[in-house]
């Protein structure tokens, strides 16, 4: 099946079908018309004969096509008619696959035209009145404009409804009973496909018999935007159907099609009128919904990901000390302070306290206050008016704008200027501050999380950190301790982080050997788990092997690690031990490394074993431990 389409001139965008003759001029008579003095009034026709589709120029002023003058000529697909400055182009158009639910059935009439009897432009189509309801330039008889009033008033009610289904119903149910029809039939486009799907459908009898709708006339009035009105039998030896089917419209988009009929009596041209006119508002309300609905799932899908990639993986004894702090300080609106070397997951913990306190359905905004020069930061975090310096050719809001009921993340604090540390204190004391250039206060809800990798006291000591900025921000302090002071939490991160990375590239998982794997358990990672996460992308791209082995491992990984240094439960613990003489040697050389590390002294190892000076006294008799 083919069309034409203007695709240059004031109506580019139309489409019309060919499937009976078409006339193009300036005349309003003309089925398409055009714009402009070189168009006659009738211009040209399109007819169809035996061997396809032929052009008859039937003008003074003439038309090219395919940038040739011609009289007549038979068209085909791709091919351009010029008549002025406006250009029309024949395309093909796919087949329209409609699908319905069981008992109702799209059928077809093969080699039969469909008795139309009243066609409107459904897309360019419009009511007015001095109440915002518009009506159609044919005489309009006072019963008509109260059977209007009727049916916009009902669908108008449509738009407090905001789940899509529920909605649909009731647009059915609405054209049902306010046009009395037998049934009414709601299709709307699948946007992942060039396709109409049967969202709704009610019908007054309570039969059983198949339910039959006519294809041609489903696929013209989508296709083409008219809104048709006809009489015919769907199948042969079926009484006459009286059917209107209305494309349905919003923001200049196809949404889909509002289907109706009955047997007796027919439809009249009114009823199509104000069939079509009741379509904008009920197209309007379909489309916001569902809109509306997708929006909502997206955000949830946006959510959930979000959530996923907030977890924090760590079960050593600071990750839990750090994971109890989390959840206590999710539970208020209190300042909190994350301390942390670089690269261990600062933001990723402000995330986590954001997402789970009652501010997640807001913003989370996050600032990184040493990347920006003094100047562009106060534009950043307080916002700027239109005028206010050289550049500034509107207003723009900051960040505490953009973060309210939600939550501000500054990361590096340690870094902000003296000038600006005392307008941070401000806003933390106030909760209100000036644009830039502005005279208005703005007051803003936000929670503030800050963090940093200095000693915030030491710089409070050297004057260059002001104290009461300090005591502000430190209302809830948590520390994030270094990768190379958490143990076997390393281990959780390489398997954490080669799953991340094989399902993103699609990529079949690496394993580490024994010997890789210990080296990488002793390095020092001075990067932390930003280092790790790279290291590990780094190998999954570039290592062509299942098995990480110890050579695959860059130099510096490897260099102060020693194979023959690594013991197992089989180096210290005799052949035929008892389970719990394994455990009781273990926890023995456990207490020997921490005092070897900790050079004797026994507060600092019972704090680096998770236990109480008592208690490591007790095992150290009972061990028979001597240390000098």
């Amino acid at each position: 099946m083919i069309e034409i389409t203007i695709i240059q001139g004031p109506f580019a965008g139309r489409r019309f079908s060919l499937a009976s003759p078409v006339s193009i001029g300036r005349s309003m008579s003309c089925g398409i018309v055009l714009s402009g003095e070189p168009v006659s009034r009738l211009h040209a026709e399109i007819l169809r004969e035996e061997d396809g589709y032929k052009l008859y120029d039937r003008s003074k002023n003439g038309l090219l096509l395919n940038g040739e003058a011609t009289r007549e000529s038979y068209l085909a697909e791709g091919d351009e008619i010029r008549i002025g400055d406006e250009i029309l182009q024949i395309v093909s158009i796919p087949e329209l696959e409609i699908t319905s639910e069981q008992g109702i059935e799209i059928a077809s009439r093969e080699n039969e035209d469909t008795q139309v009897f009243e066609e409107l432009d459904a897309k360019d189509f419009s009511l007015t009145d001095s109440q915002g309801i518009s009506f159609v330039s044919l005489a309009v008889a006072e019963s008509t404009q109260r059977r209007l009033l009727e049916i916009i008033d009902a669908v108008t009610s449509l738009l407090n409804l905001k789940e899509p289904a529920e909605l649909f119903d009731r647009v059915v149910d609405t054209i049902l009973a306010l046009l009395k029809a037998e049934r009414v039939s709601l299709f709307l486009k699948d946007d992942n496909s060039d396709s109409l799907r049967l969202t709704a459908s009610k019908r007054v009898d309570n039969k059983n018999d198949p339910f039959v709708l006519s294809k041609k006339i489903l696929v013209r009035s989508f296709q083409q935007a008219r809104a048709i009105l006809s009489a015919e039998p769907i199948r042969k030896g079926e009484k006459a159907r009286s059917v209107m089917c209305v494309p349905l419209f919003a923001a200049e988009r196809s949404v889909g099609v509002l289907y109706v009929d009955r047997i007796d009596p027919e439809f009249s041209e009114e009823d199509l009128v104000l069939l079509t006119a009741v379509t904008t508002p009920a197209a309007i309300a379909i489309d916001s919904r569902v809109e509306l609905r997708r929006a909502w799932d997206e955000n949830e899908v946006l959510k959930n990901r979000l959530r996923e990639s907030v977890t924090i993986i760590g079960k050593s004894r600071g990750m839990e000390a750090l994971l109890e702090g989390v959840a206590k300080v999710a539970q208020t609106d209190s300042t909190a302070l994350i301390r942390g070397e670089t690269g261990t997951g600062k933001e990723l913990v402000a995330r986590a306290i954001h997402e789970h306190s009652r501010r997640a359905g807001g913003p989370f905004i996050a600032l990184n206050c040493a990347a920006l020069t003094d100047t562009l930061l106060e534009a950043e975090l307080f916002g700027f008016e239109k005028g206010s310096f050289t550049g500034a050719i509107k207003s723009k809001p900051g960040k505490f704008e953009l973060a309210d009921k939600g939550t501000l993340f500054l990361d590096e604090i340690g870094d902000v200027s003296a000038e600006l540390q005392v307008k941070l204190l401000r806003v933390l004391q106030e909760r209100c501050f000036d644009r830039i250039g502005g005279t208005k206060l703005v007051s803003v809800d936000v929670r503030v999380i800050a963090a940093t990798h200095q000693d915030l006291e030491a710089l409070v000591e050297e004057g260059r950190f002001r104290e009461d900025l300090y005591y502000r921000l430190n209302v809830i302090p948590l520390y994030l301790p270094p990768l190379r002071e958490r143990g076997t939490d390393v281990r959780l991160l390489l398997d954490h982080y080669f799953d991340v990375f094989a399902l993103k590239m699609g990529k079949p998982r690496k394993m580490l050997s024994d010997d890789a794997l210990s080296a990488l358990l002793s390095y020092g990672w001075r990067g932390n788990v930003r280092e790790l996460c790279n290291f590990v992308e780094r190998l999954m791209v570039l290592h062509q092997d299942k098995i990480v082995e110890l050579m695959d491992l860059p130099e510096y990984m490897r260099r102060d690690f020693d194979p023959d240094s690594v013991t197992t439960t089989q180096d210290f613990v005799p052949e035929g031990a008892s389970y719990r003489e394994i455990l009781m040697k273990t926890e023995e050389d456990c207490i020997r490394k921490a005092l070897a590390e900790t050079g004797g002294k026994k507060v600092e190892a019972a704090k680096l074993l998770g236990m109480s000076r008592p208690t490591l006294d007790k095992k150290i008799a009972e061990f028979g431990i001597e240390w000098k």
